[in-house]
This record gives structure tokens, sequence and C-alpha cells, in this order.
């Protein structure tokens, strides 16, 4: 509390920048590991956080899903604002990666969705054609 007090603006300035690292990749991420294994996480990682902002994203504008979602959204902004505050270690971003995931799997279904119609809206123009 003394270092927030004295330094207000060097605060500020750490929590986001822990937050970042929360939520993308600190640059002591993987230094135990071999770099191939960083790399192949952080391919997973940018398809997952793509797919799950399509997957809020969508959820969130139907109306009846939208108070889980904003409930979701909650949980995982809090749990980060906790870990930004207290400690930043990736393994403390897998409490909200299931979350994620299962937002994930609805934007892939989306994207699926999206490409089956136009598929089909293109088989319907080949054949009136």
């Amino acid at each position: 509390i003394c270092f927030v007090k004295e330094n207000p603006k060097l605060f500020v300035k750490l929590f986001f920048k822990k937050m970042y690292y929360y939520w993308w990749f600190s640059p002591y991420t993987g230094v135990l590991y071999k770099k191939i294994w960083l790399h192949i996480y952080k391919i997973y990682y940018t398809i997952l956080v793509v797919f799950a902002i399509a997957g809020l994203w969508r959820a969130f504008l139907d109306e009846q899903k939208k108070p889980i979602v904003i409930l979701f959204i909650v949980y995982m902004f809090s749990i980060s604002v906790i870990h930004a505050v207290v400690n930043v270690g990736i393994r403390h971003r897998w409490t909200v990666e299931p979350f994620m995931i299962i937002f994930a799997s609805i934007g892939f279904l989306q994207l699926i969705t999206e490409f089956i119609r136009y598929v089909e809206l293109k088989n319907i123009n080949i054949k009136k054609a």
C-alpha cells in the first residue's frame, strides 16, 4: 500500500503492464521450456483468443444469453485484476482458459455456420445461372 501511495503513476503503469502480461505473454514466459513449446502455445492461444472474442460477441448479441456472458466477462476480468495487483504468471490464466474455450467453441461454430451458408448461397447462385 505504501508503494501505491508513493508511486501512483508507476502503480497504474505497472498494473496495465501486468494486465497485458496476464492476457498475453510476458518477456519471461517460457524461459524454462524449449522455444518450440512456447511457439506452439502462442499459436494455440492466439486462435483461442480470436474465437473466444467472436464467441463472446455472438453470445452477447443473444438477449437470453447476455446476462450469463456478462457474468463470465466480469469473472474473467476480476480474476485478471486480482492477479495483476498481486502476481502474474501464465499458469494463473489457466483459471479463465476453460471459459475462453467455451466461448471459442461458440465462435468456431458460428464461423462454420457462416461458411456453410456462404457455400449454400454460392451453390444456389450457380444453379440459377
